[in-house]
């Protein structure tokens, strides 16, 4: 009898061993999800377009989740590279949101208002990124002002938006 609560005791040790190993093995070996301080591709993408929620047609939105985001005025008040506007409310995205995005660096926080997603940096709230997740394409998604950023960069020119 008592052979067997020892093999039983053995077993669960084991058990309880093996399952520590593989957590310390995933731990050790696993790199670090890579942290994005930009909206990606993937961002864009990750979310559904055109598709039903209660019999209404709905543009974008997560369609597992039956969420639709609507459109919102106050989305033309943000400005990539200004601070949040103190008049907007601050509105961090839904969790499932977040889930469906990159990891982002620390410093930043995604806020959503209707169907544009942004990227606020640290305390004093300075918007660094619009994503318009409505729009055709990832290229148009990132706006205007991220694609002059991006081609200044790449081109080695100073480009300017103004007239």
């Amino acid at each position: 009898m008592t052979w067997k609560i020892e093999l039983a005791a053995l077993t669960a040790a084991t058990a309880v061993a093996t399952i520590a190993w593989g957590q310390a093995h995933n731990a050790i070996w696993t790199p670090p999800p890579e942290e994005f301080d930009a909206f990606t591709r993937q961002d864009y993408t990750s979310f559904d377009r055109d598709f039903s929620v209660n019999g209404e047609t709905c543009r974008v939105g997560i369609k597992a989740k039956q969420m639709c985001f609507h459109t919102s005025a106050l989305t033309e008040r943000v400005q990539v590279g200004k601070a949040w506007p103190s008049a907007l409310p601050v509105a961090p995205a839904a969790l499932p949101t977040l889930l469906r995005t990159d990891l982002k660096t620390d410093d930043l926080r995604t806020y959503r208002v209707g169907q544009t997603l942004f990227l606020v940096e640290g305390v004093e709230g300075r918007v660094t990124g619009r994503l318009d997740l409505s729009a055709p394409s990832y290229e148009l998604a990132v706006g205007e002002e991220n694609m002059i950023q991006t081609a200044a960069v790449v081109s080695g020119d100073n480009v300017s938006a103004g007239p």
